[in-house]
């Protein structure tokens, strides 16, 4: 087995990460982002990989330029939808090994943490679409957490699991 050698900053961002991780991973249940309020209360404050995940998914259906500048995101064009539900599947920290199956350099690194979420959106007349497998992948940048890269379920077979 081959051995990782990981940078003094890159164990610095696990230790950070993971503690995070671990204590928001319990949720269970849907959760809202509608024009104006949402049931999570941490939405604009991306202090953790899993806030900024609620902050890109709250930028993206408001087209809040402000919001998704928070999370180096956007902004987005208008939606039809005026509510997203969503809820959370897995987490995990990738590695350098998830790195070798694909040439994703370019924009994550190891220590880079996958958010797998399920999302719903809906529409003015009450409807809303099937529930969506939703990958968005995060890394820590100067003390907040900015999304580096997302994709829905026919894009996500890299980094999902």
């Amino acid at each position: 087995m081959k051995k990782v050698a990981f940078c003094p900053a890159t164990i610095a961002v696990l230790a950070m990460a993971l503690p995070a991780l671990a204590a928001e991973n319990g949720f269970s249940g849907v959760r809202v982002i509608t024009m104006t309020e949402a049931t999570s209360t941490c939405i604009g404050v991306p202090r953790t990989p899993l806030c900024a995940a609620e902050t890109f998914l709250a930028c993206s259906l408001r087209n809040d330029e402000a919001m998704c500048d928070l999370v180096g995101a956007g902004p987005f064009g208008p939606r039809k939808a005026i509510a997203e539900k969503y809820k959370f599947v897995a987490s995990r920290v990738l590695t350098k090994e998830d790195y070798q199956r694909v040439d994703r350099a370019e924009w994550a690194k190891p220590g880079t943490v996958s958010i797998v979420l399920q999302t719903s959106s809906c529409f003015k007349d009450g409807t809303c679409s099937p529930f969506e497998r939703y990958t968005v992948l995060v890394s820590e940048k100067n003390g907040k957490w900015i999304v580096v890269s997302w994709n829905s379920a026919a894009d996500d077979e890299d980094f999902a699991d």
